[in-house]
């Protein structure tokens, strides 16, 4: 995550001889800009559905006819974000495009310019196949980027989301970086009051692997946790987003296939003077590693299965090898009653030579 300073020393190097940064609320930057004259505006800010849809039709009037508006997040619909909600609405009465893969992105061209061959008017008069070819390599296209990116990185954002009655929101969160493939311990500090209920940890903001071995949620000015983790037996905690929690007695393992694991805590009483949340962790990003781990985790399946179908096919050789002992038991059987019938019809012939005599 970078920066303000790290942003404006980028621009500054690579785009300041055609564009200057403003650093303004939405609504404070509208009047910075005359109606129709923007090309391009992409709109990622607070995504609950009122907040984007002010923002939307706020700045609507100020893009060109033909111009273009992004809308990030379309595809996100968990805990307050409604953007998805306005881009529905948007769908039925402009021409429009939508990218699926990670959040979603929206595409949309104002009415009212020239038709022309631009690549966004394409995307938009294309039939649906033609259209899922370019979302596909598209997709493809961010998942090299994002994973060169990835294996060029040496931290990572751990955030802590608290809860209200709204469910989760960043700005009631707490982050803090950790680096890869070491462990750290961090602390997750809220120092506002914490309404009851889940806390969310979020270990990563990208996919791979993450391991916890300490995690306790302590209420400030305490010493004593409220919760502590036990990895082999932490049923109290769920997971969530694309989190997929592997068993392990060691850590609380999580495997995450895209950029949104989360762990939801134990339920908590309210803090009224804030929470910490204490984990010591070890991170490791990237597809590779997550592939790497299911193909570790597939073949420990396949000898584990190997194993039960040895013992199974040992116990089936045993199963036989008793019933063939049944079996000749039981002809042994057979043999002593027809033995038995024999001795009886000869004390029977026997007792009838007796009364003769």
């Amino acid at each position: 995550m970078m920066c303000i300073e790290s942003v404006a020393a980028y621009h500054q190097s690579n785009y300041a001889g055609f564009s200057y940064l403003l650093r303004t609320s939405f609504d404070q930057a509208l009047n910075s800009f005359e109606d129709q004259t923007i090309s391009l505006l992409h709109i990622d800010g607070l995504h609950t559905y009122e907040a984007v849809s002010h923002d939307f039709y706020s700045w609507y009037p100020k893009v060109r006819p033909g111009g273009v508006i992004l809308l990030h997040d379309i595809a996100t619909r968990h805990n307050d974000f409604g953007v998805w909600r306005l881009w529905d609405d948007l769908q039925r009465d402009f021409p429009t495009f939508a990218f699926h893969h990670g959040y979603g992105l929206g595409v949309l061209q104002k009415p009212g310019g020239p038709i022309g061959d631009d690549l966004v008017s394409e995307l938009i008069r294309m039939d649906a196949e033609r259209q899922n070819t370019v979302r596909r390599y598209y997709a493809l296209c961010g998942t090299h980027l994002s994973g060169a990116a990835q294996s060029q990185a040496s931290h990572m954002a751990v955030r802590l989301y608290c809860p209200d009655l709204s469910g989760y929101s960043e700005d009631r969160s707490v982050f803090a970086h950790v680096r890869l493939n070491a462990w750290q311990q961090v602390h997750l500090r809220v120092r506002s009051a914490v309404s009851p209920g889940r806390l969310r940890l979020d270990p990563g903001d990208s996919p791979g692997m993450f391991e916890i071995s300490e995690l306790a949620i302590i209420s400030a000015g305490q010493t004593e946790p409220l919760w502590s983790l036990d990895p082999a037996a932490a049923d109290d905690l769920d997971s969530g987003g694309t989190a997929v929690r592997i068993r392990n007695d060691q850590f609380l393992t999580i495997v995450s296939d895209g950029d949104d694991p989360q762990i939801l805590l134990p339920e908590t009483p309210a803090a009224p003077d804030g929470i910490c949340v204490r984990v010591l962790m070890r991170a490791k990003t990237g597809l590779a590693v997550v592939s790497a781990h299911f193909r570790s985790f597939a073949e420990e399946q396949r000898e584990r299965l190997t194993d039960v179908d040895n013992r199974l096919q040992q116990v089936k050789a045993q199963a036989t090898h008793y019933e063939n002992l049944l079996k000749e038991e039981r002809e042994r059987a057979k043999d002593l009653d027809n033995w038995l019938i024999e001795e009886k019809s000869q004390a029977k012939h026997l007792e009838g030579m007796l009364e003769e005599v």
